[in-house]
């Protein structure tokens, strides 16, 4: 989780946020802020420690004596970046296979009974590439820099100049990013026979990394010295300039980046304050009821739903959780799956609907808006409500009460990833001919709409009245941390 540096627009002061922060707080004014970008995807550099050219010509004057090579051709120093591509993801793989059911004895003449089983094994990945690997110093990753040291975000242009060329694309370190899911350990005691993975959150970003760079002339010749901007170490020499240093940021001219923008934290329609979870996306306003979400420097209003409450259920004692919604549809060219009462087939515990006319509905993929510490919550609670294909009452929160909403910290495009996920943990994992179905299907979805479903508090979870789908009453999760639920 790494840690940025912020300037306040209001006050000027530093604010230090966390990445996964789309709300800041500043501490100088107490003002708070959306975390907006505009363009594409956020950069972000290191300070480097070293800041003044006098102090490298010492440096660099010290390495050339302890090399007895007189520092009298020492020309002028020059501060330049390595860009680096940062890889994250979160890797769900389903596991099926079959499991021993009891420990071997020397004395059995056969082996114990195996079950088949399915598991499913949530990994993050957080991983650093080099995206210039021409200059030739070796130095391919960051390693654990980006968790421990703070980002500075870079506006498009800023240090493109003192800038290596980006030679590796954002397709390039994508197929990167999927190598690396690959090397993932299986469960134990499993004999695997068929895996499902899908990568969700990814991000590709990039990161720029400072380096110093002294050129000494011996004689006829010329010898590069670089040094490591934090540090101070020696990263290497050359006695040829490294390959792209003479053609600094010119192809790094086509990359699009992002900005990014800090708003105030209001309402953009009514000017009231919106509840302050830093890490929400969604941010529904208590007084006027609107959904809002930043969008490319500024705000965008945000349509949704509402699942009614059951007869008898006070709107003001439940707790609204959102859910992305999204027509889905999964084939493998022979077989095809687009149908509530299909999806009700594979998943059987599922209760029946009160009316026959919600079978021939289209299936509908549910995937909770809220990011649980444990990702196997979220994927608990969409196998559950996709399977239950739940028919409720469309309608939306009526003014007056007081309505109990949780935050949304999970893009649609990442709800859209755990389509497959899902469907993999909703088949019958004994059935050979679905998992082989399973393995080459591929999945369609519409356009995500949001859809808050109600929730009432029983003992320490929280309860979905439609599905009786639960998960843990967890103050650790930020999407509920207000203080009020």
């Amino acid at each position: 989780m790494s840690r940025l540096l912020l300037r306040c627009p209001l006050c000027g002061a530093q604010i230090e946020s966390l990445e996964e922060e789309h709300v800041v707080r500043c501490a100088f004014c107490s003002s708070k802020l959306l975390a907006s970008v505009r363009g594409g995807p956020p950069a972000y550099a290191f300070s480097p420690k070293l800041q003044e050219p006098q102090r490298i010509r010492t440096m660099l004057t010290e390495q050339l004596r302890r090399e007895g090579t007189g520092p009298g051709g020492l020309s002028a120093v020059e501060l330049t970046h390595l860009p680096f591509w940062r890889l994250q993801a979160v890797s769900y793989r389903w596991v099926f296979g079959s499991k021993s059911m009891g420990k071997p004895e020397p004395t059995d003449l056969f082996p114990p009974p195996s079950e088949k089983v399915r598991e499913l094994v949530v990994r993050p990945l957080d991983h650093t590439m080099t995206a210039s690997p021409g200059w030739g110093l070796g130095m391919e990753t960051l390693g654990v820099r980006t968790q421990v040291l703070p980002l500075n975000p870079v506006a498009p242009g800023e240090i493109r100049e003192s800038c290596l060329p980006v030679e590796v694309s954002r397709a390039e370190a994508m197929e990167a990013l999927k190598q690396l899911a690959r090397i993932s350990p299986h469960p134990q005691g499993v004999s695997q026979e068929m895996v499902l993975e899908s990568l969700v959150g990814v991000r590709l970003t990039l990161l720029f990394f400072p380096v110093w760079k002294g050129t000494v002339r011996v004689g006829e010749a010329q010898r590069h010295f670089f040094l490591d901007g934090l540090e101070g170490r020696l990263l290497g020499k050359s006695a040829s300039e490294p390959p792209g240093l003479e053609h600094k940021g010119q192809s790094s001219q086509g990359l699009y980046l992002g900005e990014l923008k800090l708003l105030p934290f209001r309402c953009p329609n009514c000017g009231w304050d919106l509840p302050f979870r830093p890490s929400s996306l969604l941010h529904l306003c208590p007084t006027c009821l609107r959904l809002w979400a930043g969008h490319k420097g500024g705000w965008r209003q945000v349509r949704y739903e509402v699942a009614a409450p059951p007869q008898g259920q006070a709107w003001e004692d439940l707790l609204w959780v959102p859910f992305w919604c999204m027509r889905c549809r999964f084939s493998d060219g022979k077989k095809t799956l687009q149908k509530a009462s299909e999806l009700r087939r594979l998943a059987p515990q599922a209760t029946a609907p009160a009316s026959g006319s919600a079978e021939e509905a289209p299936a509908t993929l549910y995937v909770p808006a809220i990011r649980f510490p444990d990702p196997k919550v979220s994927m608990a609670l969409a196998v559950k409500l996709t399977g239950a294909q739940p028919r409720v009452q469309i309608s939306s929160f009526p003014s007056g009460p007081k309505i109990n909403s949780a935050g949304a910290s999970l893009p649609a495009q990442d709800a859209a990833r755990m389509a497959l996920p899902v469907l993999a943990g909703l088949v019958p994992f004994r059935n050979r001919e679905i998992l082989q179905w399973l393995g080459g299907v591929r999945a369609q979805v519409e356009q995500a709409r949001v859809r808050f479903m109600p929730f009432s508090r029983k003992d320490v979870f929280w309860m979905e009245l439609h599905t009786k789908a639960t998960f843990p009453h967890n103050p650790r999760c930020a999407d509920l941390a207000d203080g009020k639920l």
